[in-house]
C-alpha cells in the first residue's frame, strides 16, 4: 500500500492513504486529500498508483513540487522519497517494496572429510558428521535455519562446524509479526508498524532505529535499544463510496444532525433580520447584503458536502457579502435574463408580436440551467464559471443524476415561493387585526415559515453538493 507521511519526524505528523487510481492534493475542499496551508495550491499535485507503480504531477501550482529536493513536473515516486509541496514536507512509503537487499540463493553447507581418528580421552565426545546443512532465506525478512539434529554417536569436522556456526550468525532469527496495535507514541495520528516488547510500547518507522544485518535489517527501539517486532497493519477501507442516489435520501434529515436545527433557527434570525433592511433608505444596499450572505450560506452547505462533512457547518461570515451577491446577480442574469427580457418587452408594448412561448421556454431552460451553473460558481468560486463550456458538458456527463437533482431544487424553489405567498398573506392580517390570537397565530406562522424556508434551502443546497461530491472525478473541475 502507497502512503504519503505529511510533517515526518515531528509531533504533527500523519498519513494520507493512496487509493488505487488518481489522488488529487491541494488546499481546496473538492481534493482527495486537503492541505490546509497558505503555501499549497487549491489543485497542487496529482498522485496515481496503479500496478505497483505510483507517479506524481504537478497541476501548474504556485510553489511547485519538488522530490528530493528537486522541482519536477513528473516524477516516479520510489520508497523513503521526501515530497515538498509549498511549504508542507511529505515522505513517500510503499509498503510493498523490499526494505533491504535480497537475499542471495540457498548456499549448500557442505560437510568437511571425515577427520583422521585420534585417540580419545574419557571425556570426549565425538559427533557424527551430517550429510549436508542448506541455509536460505526469503526476501522479505530473515528466517532463523532449522537444521536436523545428528545421533549423538556420530563425529563433524571442526571446520564445517565452525562454517555452518558463522552462517547461523549472520542471519538473526525474524521477529514474530504482530497484529492488530495501536497508534504510534509520538504520532498519534500514525499507526505503529513496530513494538517494542521492553517499552510496551508502539512505534512508526521514523520513531525506530534501522541496522542492516546480514541479508535484511533489524529494527530496534530508540528508547532502550530492545529489537522491535514487526506489526501487521489493517487499515479498513470502506467497501466503496455509495452513489448518488443511495445518499440523496439522507439529504433530507442533513439539517438536523448535530446542531443543525440551532444553526437553522439562528440563520432563520439572522436572514429575518437581515430582511428588514431592505425598506427605507437602505433599501438597496440591504437587498445586496441579503443576496451576498444568502449566496454565501449556500455555498458554505456545497462546501462542506463536498468536503464529505456530515454535519452542517457554521454560519458564514459576512467578509464576501458583496463579492457573493455579485456572483449570485451574474448566474441569475445569465440563467433568467433571457425570460426577464421577453416578458419586459411585451408587458411595455416595445414588442408586441413577441410569442409567450418564448418566455416559456427560455424560462424552463434557465430552471434547467441554474441548478449546474450555480454549482460551478459556488466550487470555483468566480463568476466565470457560469459559461456553457463549463455547465453543459457537466450536465451531459451526469444526465439522470441531475435531471433528479433539477427536479428536488426546482421543487424546493416552488415551494419556497408558494411558502413566501403564504407568510406575506399572513404579515398582511397580522396588521389589520386586533384580535391577540390572530396576531399571534400570524406570528407563528410567520415564523414556522421562516424555518421551514431555511430548512428546504438546505437540502436543495446538500443535494446541490451530494451531485459534486459523487461525481467530481466526471466533472474534472480542478484537473490541469
Amino acid at each position: 500500500m502507497a502512503r504519503l507521511v505529511v510533517n515526518p519526524g515531528s509531533p504533527e505528523a500523519w498519513e494520507l492513504n493512496l487509493k488505487p487510481g488518481a489522488n488529487t492534493i491541494g488546499r481546496a475542499p473538492a481534493n482527495d486529500f486537503k492541505l490546509e496551508d497558505g503555501s499549497v495550491s487549491g489543485s497542487h499535485c496529482q498522485i496515481i498508483a496503479e500496478q505497483g507503480r505510483t507517479s506524481i504531477k504537478d497541476l501548474g501550482s504556485t510553489n511547485g513540487t519538488f522530490v528530493n529536493r528537486t522541482p519536477i513536473r513528473e516524477a516516479v515516486l520510489q520508497h523513503g522519497q521526501t515530497v515538498q509541496l509549498g511549504g508542507v514536507t511529505l515522505m513517500f512509503f510503499d509498503d510493498s517494496a523490499p526494505t533491504g537487499p535480497s537475499a542471495p540463493a540457498p548456499v549448500a553447507v557442505r560437510a568437511m572429510p571425515p577427520p583422521v581418528p585420534v585417540a580419545a580421552s574419557g571425556d570426549t565426545v565425538r559427533l557424527a558428521r551430517p550429510a549436508g546443512l542448506k541455509i536460505g532465506t526469503p526476501a522479505a525478512a530473515p528466517v532463523a535455519v532449522v537444521a536436523a539434529v545428528p545421533p549423538p554417536s556420530a563425529a563433524i569436522s571442526p571446520i564445517g562446524l565452525h562454517a555452518a556456526q558463522g552462517a547461523l550468525e549472520a542471519v538473526p532469527p525474524a521477529a514474530p509479526i504482530l497484529t492488530g496495535g495501536g497508534p504510534c507514541k509520538h504520532h498519534p495520528r500514525t499507526p505503529g508498524r513496530y513494538f517494542c516488547p521492553q517499552c510496551r510500547l508502539f512505534f512508526c518507522e521514523l520513531c525506530v532505529s534501522s541496522r542492516a544485518v546480514g541479508a535484511g535489517s533489524l529494527k530496534t527501539c530508540r528508547q532502550c535499544g530492545s529489537q522491535c517486532t514487526p506489526v501487521h497493519v489493517e487499515i479498513q477501507r470502506p467497501a466503496g463510496p455509495k452513489g448518488f442516489f443511495a445518499r440523496l435520501p439522507s439529504a433530507f434529515i442533513y439539517p438536523f444532525r448535530g446542531s443543525g436545527l440551532l444553526v437553522l433557527i439562528i440563520s432563520a434570525l439572522v436572514f429575518t433580520g437581515l430582511s428588514m433592511m431592505q425598506g427605507g433608505m437602505l433599501g438597496i444596499l440591504g437587498s445586496i447584503i441579503v443576496l451576498g450572505y444568502l449566496f454565501s450560506y449556500m455555498q458554505n452547505i456545497i462546501h462542506a458536502t463536498a468536503n464529505e462533512e456530515e454535519q452542517m457547518p457554521e454560519l458564514p461570515g459576512f467578509d464576501d457579502v458583496f463579492g457573493g451577491a455579485f456572483r449570485m446577480a451574474v448566474v441569475m442574469v445569465v440563467c433568467f435574463g433571457a425570460p426577464i427580457t421577453f416578458f419586459a418587452l411585451r408587458f411595455f408594448d416595445v414588442w408586441e408580436d413577441l410569442p409567450y412561448s418564448a418566455t416559456l421556454i427560455t424560462l424552463a431552460l434557465g430552471c434547467f440551467y441554474f441548478p449546474m451553473a450555480f454549482l460551478a460558481v459556488a466550487m470555483k468560486d468566480t463568476a466565470l464559471a457560469c459559461n456553457p463550456l463549463v455547465v453543459m458538458p457537466a450536465i451531459f456527463k451526469v444526465p439522470a443524476g441531475y435531471l433528479v437533482t433539477v427536479i428536488v431544487v426546482l421543487g424546493v424553489m416552488g415551494m419556497r415561493m408558494v411558502g413566501d405567498i403564504v407568510s406575506a398573506g399572513a404579515s398582511a392580517v397580522s396588521l389589520s387585526t386586533r384580535d391577540m390570537s390572530t396576531l399571534f397565530i400570524t406570528f407563528g406562522i410567520r415564523a414556522f415559515w421562516q424555518l421551514m424556508s431555511m430548512y428546504l434551502l438546505t437540502v436543495s443546497m446538500r443535494t446541490l453538493g451530494l451531485l459534486y461530491a459523487c461525481n467530481k472525478q466526471k466533472f474534472g473541475w480542478f484537473d490541469r
